[in-house]
Parts: C-alpha cells; structure tokens; sequence
C-alpha cells in the first residue's frame, strides 16, 4: 500500500513580539541606554527619543571625560617623553586640547538657535560650543581667517558673512554692495566770485 506523508503545523504562539520587547528591554536596562537606542522605535515619538538620546549622551560624555580621555592623556605623555628624549622635542611638557566626536542633533534648527542664544546671554562659551561641535577652536580660527580673507579677495558677500550682511540679508551699515561707487562725486565748483561776476558782464556785453 501506499505511504501518507503528513507536514507537521504546529500551532501560532501569540505574544512573541511582546515577549521581545520585554527581553530587549531588560537588556537595555541593564546596559543603561534606552530601549529605543536597540532599533526598535515603533513605540516612539519626539519626545521620548530625545530624551532618550540625552540621557545616552551624558552616559558616554561621561565615559569620555573619565575613562577614554585620561588614557589618552597617558599615552600622549609617553610619546611626547620619548621623543623629547630623542631630541626631537626641546620639552617632555607639550599641551593637549581634546575634542570629542560631534552629536548628531536631533532638530538641528532648534540646537543651533539654542546654541545662539546661550552664548548672547553669557551662558556658554564660544570655545565649549565649537569643541561639542567636534572641532579644535583653533584650527576653526584660523580656517574662518583663510576663508574670510578668501571671500574678501574675491568680493563675495554671503549671508554667512556677519562683517557685511545682517541674518536679515540686508547690508551692515558702511559696506558699500559690490559695483557701486565707494563714495559719492564730489560737488562741481563755479569759482570764485570775480569769475562769475567776470561771466555776467560777458553776457551783457
């Protein structure tokens, strides 16, 4: 006789997605990182991602503060031992200044105005806000000279440019736009007074 092959179907097991996002949060609790920072953010909003990738933020700036920095600061120290040992530096004392990477923003336009008004008011420094940004201040000044002398050579004004445009796009008082006269022309003068008299007896004659 013949044989009947039968597949096996195994019954649905409701609540496994549930089950999921229970383990992986646990997994991000113990981590200490939000559970939306695991990829999952069907359950997100805003607000709660942003808060959640503040509270991300402060843990690894701590980590770079404390841990990561320190070490660095060790092994720059030896390597700048050696080399003044080999005379190749005149001092075993050279400064250091560390920038962390740059955090993405979340809603770029709001940080940057956040950013603006913190240092109008005093509350930041200008040399904090570039180092969050992920530069060196230095280097920044110099690179802003160089394009700012660039731009000068060249005769462009961008609305980047706060020396000759407002944030408005109108001209700083005393920059004159490019293709205009840099001053107006001097008034025409009809002499002296004998030289005009001299003109209206000509014209009665």
């Amino acid at each position: 006789g013949g044989s009947d092959i039968k597949l096996a179907s195994p019954p649905s097991v409701g609540g496994f997605a549930e089950f999921k996002r229970s383990t992986l949060q646990s997994i991000a609790a113990g981590a200490g990182i939000s559970y939306e920072l695991l990829g999952d953010l069907s359950q997100t909003n805003y607000t709660s991602l942003r808060a959640g990738l503040i509270e991300f933020r402060r843990k690894i700036e701590q980590i770079q503060a404390q841990t990561l920095i320190p070490a660095f600061g060790i092994v720059w120290n030896w390597f700048v031992e050696a080399a003044a040992l080999r005379g190749i530096l005149s001092t075993s004392v050279v400064p250091t200044e560390w920038a962390t990477p740059n955090w993405v923003a979340v809603d770029p336009l709001a940080q940057a105005k956040a950013d603006v008004l913190e240092l109008r008011a005093g509350l930041a420094l200008w040399r904090d806000k570039i180092q969050s940004r992920g530069f060196a201040p230095d280097d920044f000044l110099r690179q802003s000279s160089a394009f700012a002398a660039t731009l000068d050579k060249l005769e462009l004004y961008f609305d980047s440019d706060p020396r000759k445009l407002s944030t408005a796009g109108q001209y700083q008082p005393g920059i004159v736009p490019p293709g205009e006269p840099t001053a107006l022309p001097e008034p025409r003068s009809f002499g002296s007074g004998s030289d005009h008299e001299r003109t209206e007896q000509d014209t009665k004659h």
